[in-house]
């Protein structure tokens, strides 16, 4: 419930907003709008379950029969209904440990990399050379043997 007044000189009427607080877009979200004036009572009933919790601001405007308009603003109002309210937490108490003497580590040293073998997975240039030979030769052993069926077919 939002509890207020907005019974200005020349009043003709009013509305209440929302924006998110340090929105620089200048984009408001109408509440509730009224054309009576009041006189600290109730303004409007804001369901706020309906929007996520975080920090709001809050804006009553009037606008008056010459025009213009009259704005009153919250800033920074916190709507909390699903997250807890923060409390303050008590600063710890200091509590001395009493200091031990420890043992002193020596670093270890690092195993030192021994060399890898070869890669046998590594293929030379004569090796693609011949493995391409033989896949063509094998292409056109393939294509003359289709041919030769072919042919024989035919007759």
């Amino acid at each position: 419930m939002i509890r207020g007044s907005s019974n200005e000189t020349g009043f003709l009427s009013s509305e209440i907003d929302f924006t998110y607080a340090g929105d620089t877009t200048g984009t408001w979200f109408l509440i509730a709008t009224g054309s009576q004036a009041v006189e600290s009572n109730t303004l409007a009933t804001w369901d706020t379950t309906n929007i996520t919790d975080g920090n709001y601001d809050l804006r009553l405007r009037v606008y008056l029969n010459d025009g213009t308009h009259l704005d009153a603003l919250i800033p920074n109002l916190r709507v909390r209904n699903y997250t807890p309210v923060e409390t303050p937490t008590p600063a710890p108490t200091a509590i001395l440990p009493t200091l031990t003497p420890t043992e002193t580590l020596t670093p270890t040293p690092y195993p030192t990399p021994t060399v890898l073998p070869p890669n046998p997975a590594v293929l030379t240039q004569v090796e693609i050379s011949t493995s391409l030979a033989y896949g063509g030769l094998g292409a056109v052993g393939l294509i003359f043997v289709m041919g030769i069926y072919l042919w024989l077919r035919r007759k």
